[in-house]
């Protein structure tokens, strides 16, 4: 038997043999943690696998959509903030240059335009910023309504427990009535 096995993180797993695990087997929860060779408090945990129901797929899928979109909306931000200072320079180029070519009337047209690519630039990165502003409160509103959704299924987690332990404790009958 190899020396490691497929989790790849170097730490030799010589504790398994023959498909049995010498060492303590820990399970908390729902998710079974293996400790292999060491103690509980060794820091090494290896989960066991299992496939993820359909709501747990649809959270992930839903979770990395909005990291997804957090990225975005934070590399928005940065690109109005580059956009915005270097339409403010070009602006101020605008500026030295009608500064300096203010007696010379061949190049009266060149400050003129440098200002105005520098504020077109400047409204294109204000652009790029109110589209960041408008993706950060939508993810704030999905943020609020996830954090409603989890509370609203923690306690209907609590009350399933609570309905169990009353089915176990009468031996598989229900001491109050549901209504229909």
């Amino acid at each position: 038997m190899a020396d490691t096995t497929d989790d790849d993180d170097g730490i030799p797993e010589s504790g398994i043999s023959g498909g049995m695990v010498h060492g303590s087997v820990v399970q908390s929860g729902v998710i079974s943690n293996i400790h292999i060779n060491g103690s509980v408090n060794s820091g090494h945990v290896y989960q066991a696998s299992r496939d993820l129901s359909l709501p747990e797929r649809r959270q992930k899928f839903h979770f990395d959509f909005l990291n997804h979109t957090l990225k975005q909306a934070e590399w928005t931000f940065r690109l109005s903030v580059l956009f915005m200072t270097g339409g403010s320079l070009i602006i101020l180029a605008g500026g030295v240059l009608a500064l300096v070519h203010a007696g010379n009337p061949d190049l009266s047209y060149l400050p003129l335009v440098t200002s105005l690519t520098g504020a077109l630039i400047t409204v294109g990165g204000g652009a790029l910023a109110l589209h960041s502003k408008r993706t950060m409160a939508n993810l704030t509103k999905a943020a609020e309504d996830n954090e409603k959704k989890i509370d609203i299924d923690h306690k209907l987690e609590i009350a399933t427990t609570f309905i169990d332990r009353v089915a176990d404790s009468s031996r598989g009958t229900i001491s109050t009535p549901l209504p229909p």
